[in-house]
């Protein structure tokens, strides 16, 4: 899951660490889907099933194996699709390990923070999250906690916030709160510690990690790497591996 800042490891944290995961998840989840669909419909054309028996099958393989991210973990036209995320002379070949790396992120069940790229992507993703609500008046990108938690949330929201808990002026502070993590119009300004992943649109990673500025800030934290091998085993992939691949 994602860690709030400002928000400890306890229910409370986890609650709202859970619900936003969730949403940014449900985001994530139209990327992939939205390219699977794309993907099966391409090669049924280039298929050219003779018949309907023959497309329904073929339909029914190609869903069975695209079940799942592992068919698109390694493929470069996944990368490409989303690319835009990325900044502009970001490397194709990683932007998929970045992707499924905050994937797993936000699925694990401890709380972490995203690296760099993956804040930025992530970012990017919000923005055009919030830009298309806006364009469409689309109500739903607010989704209200579900009881017994946001009854929780609004009494800890009051006592963490407030001198006078139980007041209507209180009520109203822990509304306020609540929406910065119940609309995801906010969670531009909700779900980042800094801003410090903009410096991507500049600087390169590898240029960012043996800066100065580095030495000073501790802006960019170390990653292991590990091959695998990709599907069809006819090559080895070098990826990420993050905290919370290791959870048990």
């Amino acid at each position: 899951m994602l860690q709030i800042p400002d928000y400890p490891d306890d229910l409370a944290g986890k609650i709202i660490s859970k619900h936003v995961s969730d949403r940014l998840i449900w985001i994530m989840d139209r990327y992939i889907s939205d390219y699977k669909r794309v993907r099966i419909q391409d090669i049924l054309n280039e298929k050219k099933p003779k018949d309907i028996d023959e497309l329904d099958s073929l339909y029914e393989v190609l869903v069975k194996d695209y079940n799942g991210i592992e068919k698109i973990m390694f493929d470069k036209d996944f990368a490409s699709e989303i690319a835009v995320l990325f900044p502009e002379k970001y490397n194709l070949s990683e932007m998929n390990s970045v992707f499924f790396g905050l994937y797993r992120l936000l699925k694990a069940k401890g709380m972490y923070v995203p690296t760099l790229p993956m804040e930025y992507i992530l970012d990017r993703m919000l923005a055009i999250e919030t830009l298309m609500s806006e364009e469409e008046d689309d109500v739903s990108g607010v989704l209200l906690f579900p009881e017994p938690q946001r009854s929780y949330l609004k009494r800890y929201f009051e006592l963490l916030y407030t001198d006078k808990p139980g007041t209507k002026e209180a009520a109203m502070e822990a509304e306020m709160v609540l929406n910065t993590f119940e609309d995801i119009g906010e969670y531009q300004e909700s779900c980042f510690w800094d801003r410090d992943f903009a410096l991507l649109d500049d600087i390169s990673e590898e240029e960012l990690a043996k800066s100065p500025l580095n030495d000073m800030l501790g802006i960019m934290t170390p990653e292991k790497t590990v091959e695998i091998g990709a599907p069809g085993g006819m090559m080895t992939i070098k990826i990420r591996v993050y905290p919370w691949d290791t959870e048990e």
